[in-house]
């Protein structure tokens, strides 16, 4: 069967916009702006199952440092 997802995601992190330690189109991103990287990510489920198992509703927070 699979799964499928569709929902949101929000991230944030300490850098300058855009942040550069983002890998984009396959090139490797850069250091932090500020030697550091402190960041929050988020996913918010809308709709979605992993094979016969409902995921709507479901959340994920991702923090680090």
């Amino acid at each position: 069967m699979g799964w499928d997802v569709g929902g949101s995601y929000f991230e944030a992190c300490n850098c300058d916009a855009i942040c550069p330690c983002r890998v984009v189109g396959y090139k490797p991103g850069r250091r932090s702006s500020h030697g550091i990287c402190q960041f929050a990510l988020s996913w918010q489920i809308a709709a979605g199952h992993e094979d016969d198992i409902a995921l709507d509703g479901l959340g994920a927070v991702l923090a680090g440092w």
